[in-house]
């Protein structure tokens, strides 16, 4: 689904009730993991920011939930900046605020985006 399809289903009409999407089964798939030089600490740290914004989409609604499943592809740590590596556009736009916060709980703020390479 490309960005603007997705914003196109979130316009207001008074005449309309939406129900919202059925639950599935809770398994995300975990994104490629990569610690650059202290390899062993930098993966716990990229687990324990995986595990926090699990956590997080978990409160949100079914439907995020089911778009966040592979929304990350991978989570590179290289001196203590994270390099996301994203499905597509609309991962990023969904999902960007969900990782920035648990790196920054994990006590970091640089961040670099990508887009996974289509092929």
């Amino acid at each position: 689904m490309q960005t603007i399809d997705y914003l196109k289903t979130l316009g207001f009409n008074d005449d309309e009730q939406i129900s919202g999407e059925s639950r599935d089964s809770w398994l995300t798939t975990t994104p490629k993991m990569v610690g650059v030089n202290e390899v062993e600490s930098r993966v716990e740290r990229l687990n324990q920011t995986w595990g926090f914004a699990n956590a997080t989409v978990r409160g949100l609604s079914n439907k995020y939930r089911k778009l966040w499943n592979g929304a990350i592809t991978e989570l590179r740590d290289y001196k203590g900046t994270l390099y996301v590596t994203w499905r597509d556009e609309l991962s990023r736009v969904m999902f960007e605020g969900v990782i920035l916060g648990a790196w920054e709980a994990q006590g970091e703020h640089m961040h670099s985006h990508a887009l996974a390479d289509p092929s």
